[in-house]
């Protein structure tokens, strides 16, 4: 009966909610759809406590959920190779600066 309310309403759930449900086991097709449709547009969101909590939890949705949601799987590790490539790209981004920041400071 929850999980047909669920069916209906994921979209105008809070990402306070998603994140909320999903550390508590409700490992819904739906609500965890909306969640990585989220994460696709921010995957930092802060929906409870600090930046990249809700992909945090995401993450830990159990491995039978993954299995039986292959396509939301994908999904989940596209967002993670994106974040990657971005990393790699400040970290060389932030080499750069500190570099001209030493040369600054240096007598």
């Amino acid at each position: 009966m929850l999980a047909e309310v669920f069916d209906k309403i994921p979209d105008n759930l809070s990402d306070r909610d998603l994140y909320f449900l999903l550390v508590h086991s409700f490992e819904h097709e739906q609500i965890a759809s909306v969640a990585v449709s989220r994460l696709e547009q921010n995957p930092l969101l802060e929906a409870e406590a600090f930046p990249g909590d809700l992909l945090q939890t995401v993450l830990r949705l159990s491995a039978s959920f993954w299995s039986e949601n292959f396509s939301l799987w994908r999904r989940v590790q596209r967002i993670l190779l994106d974040l990657d490539e971005a990393i790699a790209g400040l970290r060389d981004a932030r080499i750069a600066f500190e570099a001209c920041t030493y040369e600054r400071t240096t007598p």
